[in-house]
């Protein structure tokens, strides 16, 4: 292990590095000309959920509800009875009391509150959403985008999905790493790296590509579960185009820097373990999904690292193979035909 993850020998080697890093990413960042889709109609729709139902007077509460119900037909009772878990918003035709509850507790409104300081609108938030669907319509050729439904439910998911017509994001998982109530919901520190403001709307997109570009279920290896988290996260380059790397896969600075300096002792590590044509998932699962460290690598690794790897070689494979629309590499789903036209090998 000590042979292929070397240290830098000081501060000094390591700080030139990551000049030179950021350099050449900035450069593959811009590489691909972005498409003016500001004309381009989508039927958007994107609804405060958070506000209309923390506006309910409970004082009034039944007429109240009955304004939400009409609003929200079908998602007043998703978010009862599946995110709160506290049973259908109303029982014997008369609102139930535990949404009430609810709504009056202290410490649900001063999370609500704030989502509303931090958020101050979603003015930012609402329009990089739209431009990434308005561009996935133009790489699609869609013409219609999910409603989007802002709202806060107790620390469930950050974000979901209801097929293809909803997309819920929930706004208080996006409230900063060092939000003070997040380590007593029992969220470890490597969780939170997600939870940044910035993340909202690259965890949000994310959450719709993989519903609506789930990986086939006869691809069991792990370099084709790697090249396919890869090519998600390759649509958010094109989708996102501002967003920095560090938000579209929740990760540190540092843990960012971490894998672009030891790239080539990571794909040294996965070919050293034969894990790259591995179809048993528990021998690589810990590489693909979250998690504090990477196993066998050094502490400074992050969880997810598999990753971070399929996403370069996709990014290889579109840079030598531009002519490849977005449609036709989503519909690639071999992991090795990719790697193998990518040249991936980083040295």
């Amino acid at each position: 292990m000590l042979s292929i993850f070397p240290r830098f020998k000081d501060l000094a080697e390591f700080s030139f590095l990551l000049v030179l890093l950021t350099i050449s990413s900035c450069k593959e960042e811009h590489s691909v000309p972005i498409p003016d889709v500001s004309a381009l109609d989508i039927a958007w729709d994107f609804q405060r959920f958070d506000e209309a139902l923390f506006a309910v007077d409970t004082a009034n509460y039944k007429q109240e509800m009955a304004k939400l119900a009409a609003k929200y037909p079908s998602f007043l009772p998703f978010y009862a009875e599946d995110l709160l878990e506290i049973g259908p918003p109303e029982v014997q035709n008369k609102p139930q009391e535990r949404l009430r509850f609810y709504l009056s507790n202290t410490d649900t409104r001063a999370l609500h509150d704030s989502c509303i300081a931090v958020f101050q609108g979603l003015e930012k938030e609402e329009k990089q959403l739209k431009r990434a669907f308005q561009l996935y319509a133009h790489y699609f050729n869609k013409n219609k985008s999910p409603r989007v439904i802002t709202h806060t439910s107790a620390f469930g998911p950050m974000a979901f999905t209801l097929g293809s017509e909803v997309l819920g994001i929930n706004l208080e998982m996006f409230l900063g790493k060092d939000f003070s109530l997040y380590p007593s919901a029992g969220f470890p520190d490597y969780l939170t790296y997600s939870f940044e403001q910035e993340c909202l709307a690259p965890m949000a997109v994310k959450t719709w590509l993989n519903e609506q570009h789930p990986i086939p279920l006869d691809r069991f290896r792990f370099i084709d579960q790697m090249v396919h988290q890869g090519k998600i996260l390759y649509l958010l380059d094109r989708l996102l185009p501002e967003t920095a790397d560090q938000y579209k896969i929740g990760y540190s600075k540092e843990q960012l820097e971490w894998c672009k300096g030891d790239e080539a002792q990571i794909w040294a590590f996965f070919i050293e373990k034969k894990l790259l044509y591995e179809s048993e998932s528990m021998k690589y699962f810990n590489y693909i999904t979250e998690g504090p460290t990477s196993p066998g690598m050094p502490f400074e690794s992050p969880g997810k690292i598999g990753a971070w790897v399929g996403w370069q070689i996709v990014r290889k494979y579109m840079q030598r193979n531009p002519e490849t629309s977005l449609e036709d590499l989503m519909r690639m789903n071999d992991g090795q035909s990719i790697l193998s036209k990518s040249k991936y090998k980083p040295s």
